[in-house]
């Protein structure tokens, strides 16, 4: 009896094991909806009825991100996934192939849509056909080449009046005369971020039509003469990065727009009078009786004596009172002819995109949430007391020693975080470009200024390469010839996206060599290549039949092979 009660107590004491098909129906939907659907499909389909069942007949509505990917897996997802899919999305992201498949107007259920690099004719038609759709409210949307009438783009995308979040890429060029005011405006927009280049009195008129914009970013601003504001602005959110504007001009538009402004942000290069520290006081003070956070990124060529003195006005009582705080340093640009270069910024930690780090970088704070950082010249980074927990993307200048990398930049930088990685180096030797790809594991992507130049005899060094490497996208730009093409196909087998230079007279040659050995590759982009590409590629393919489902087209001086 007593053996057969410690037999029990055992049981008891033993963990209960769940398997993943034990989940209800409802926690599955959502680990479907928080993963990548289409990977998911491809997982699961065929595991069994239940899972055949959850996925084909759903009644919840589905997030998908649908990447460019091999052609004919694009086909036949476009085809299984999306087309029987097409009223149950509610938040999408393309690229400009998937416009080839589906008109947009199908998507009845359509909430949110990022596009990317879609041609301004295509832009145009699909903003008209995202009209019809009853619940659409969030876009961002990136043109792969610049407007000849922007107004055009704007007006069309004012029309859609339940959008709330607009984002807006496009290249520089084309028309740059503004909008005329709006005289009844109905539009509903809140946040909106212009990444393009927009004058003055573009943006004023832009205005006009959003009566309720509280967000407002632009990221390539520029002067020029306006007309006063005849709109009731009410801001609360202001993010400017400033090209050729004055400091009158922008403080005469921000007078009209800043009664409710809790937030500013400022990026500027050049202009000692942006450095003036009264000329903020007295613009904060009297206009922005909300204001609770200024960052201030500023730059300019160095002027010891002027800057030393307009640094000094920042740690006025106004400022101290605000616990608004700034740091600043002078730093050599070995780019320029090492000129010195002035920094002046707010060091509370804001969440800046990208942030510099130079070898007599030095500051108060510890913790700085950019997610791009570029260090240049920082031979001793484990001195820095600065910390970059959210970093994802590092970029390297003039690599001069193997070791540092690992040591100093692991006390600063989490480098399994690193997906994308830049070398900007003219001179990078192989072994050193294989010691980084051991410190960054888990990069994705890779950006080189020139790839090593490499004997027979360093050749052993190829054992040294992580095999299990994660590379799938690589970007040379300077030209490559077949040896270099070669390093990349051994350094980077998984390589999905390869954009290069070459020389046109190997174009057979480097064609047939990774048409049939770059296995994973799906986009091969040729930059600066010549007019009759199409043809010449279309013709080696033929001749040699190399591949047969793909398409190739020459777009802004470069080639796009898509298989």
């Amino acid at each position: 009896m007593k053996r057969r009660q410690e037999t029990q107590e055992d049981n008891t004491k033993k963990p209960s094991r769940s398997q993943f098909e034990d989940l209800s129906n409802e926690l599955l939907h959502e680990i479907f909806d928080y993963g990548d659907f289409c990977l998911m499909y491809d997982i699961f389909l065929n595991l069994n009825s239940r899972f055949r069942s959850l996925l084909t007949q759903r009644s919840f509505l589905l997030n998908i991100n649908f990447p460019l990917k091999s052609k004919s897996v694009y086909e036949r997802q476009c085809k299984e996934i999306i087309q029987p899919n097409t009223t149950q999305i509610s938040w999408l992201k393309i690229t400009k192939q998937f416009l080839e498949f589906f008109t947009i107007d199908r998507f009845s259920s359509l909430k949110t849509l990022i596009t990317q690099h879609i041609p301004p004719d295509r832009i145009i038609t699909l903003l008209q056909q995202l009209r019809s759709l009853p619940n659409f409210s969030s876009l961002s949307i990136e043109s792969s080449d610049y407007f000849q009438d922007l107004n055009v783009i704007y007006l069309s995308l004012f029309q859609l009046t339940k959008l709330k979040y607009c984002h807006f890429k496009y290249p520089h060029g084309g028309n740059r005369v503004p909008l005329a005011l709006a005289v009844d405006p109905r539009q509903i927009l809140e946040h909106l971020i212009i990444d393009g280049h927009c004058r003055l009195d573009q943006l004023v008129a832009i205005l006009s039509y959003l009566p309720r914009l509280k967000h407002l970013s632009c990221n390539q601003l520029y002067g020029a003469h306006y007309d006063e504001m005849k709109t009731s602005i009410n801001l609360t959110t202001i993010r400017f990065k400033l090209h050729a504007l004055e400091f009158h001009d922008l403080k005469l538009f921000l007078v009209n727009v800043s009664s409710r402004l809790k937030i500013l942000r400022i990026w500027k290069t050049g202009d000692d009078d942006y450095l003036r520290a009264k000329g903020w006081e007295e613009l904060i003070e009297h206009y922005m009786p909300c204001l609770d956070t200024f960052d201030f990124q500023y730059s300019n060529s160095a002027n010891f004596d002027t800057q030393q003195k307009l640094v000094q006005e920042f740690s006025s009582k106004f400022w101290i009172d605000r616990n608004w705080f700034f740091d600043y340093y002078y730093y050599y640009d070995s780019q320029v002819d090492d000129e010195c270069y002035f920094n002046f910024f707010s060091i509370i930690p804001y969440r800046y995109e990208q942030f510099k780090l130079h070898e007599n970088f030095k500051t108060h704070h510890r913790i700085n949430y950019a997610r791009h950082v570029e260090i240049e010249g920082c031979s001793e980074a484990e001195k820095c007391t600065v910390q970059f927990p959210c970093v994802k993307e590092l970029t390297l200048h003039d690599v001069k020693d193997v070791s540092w990398h690992a040591c100093s930049i692991k006390s600063i930088i989490p480098l399994l975080q690193i997906s994308k990685l830049y070398i900007k180096d003219e001179n990078l030797p192989i072994k050193k470009l294989i010691s980084l790809l051991q410190d960054f594991p888990n990069v994705e992507s890779l950006k080189l200024f020139s790839l090593p130049k490499m004997s027979v005899k360093q050749s052993s060094v190829f054992s040294l390469v992580p095999v299990n490497n994660r590379i799938t996208r690589v970007k040379v730009y300077e030209e490559c010839d077949m040896k270099d093409l070669k390093l990349i196909n051994h350094m980077c087998p998984r390589v999905e996206h390869l954009r290069i230079c070459i020389d046109e007279s190997h174009l057979g040659t480097i064609l047939e060599f990774l048409l049939l050995n770059a296995k994973h590759l799906f986009l091969l982009v040729l930059s600066h290549v010549n007019y009759d590409v199409v043809e010449r590629v279309q013709a080696i393919i033929v001749k040699k039949k190399l591949i047969e489902n793909y398409s190739v087209e020459r777009n802004h001086g470069k080639l796009y092979l898509w298989r």
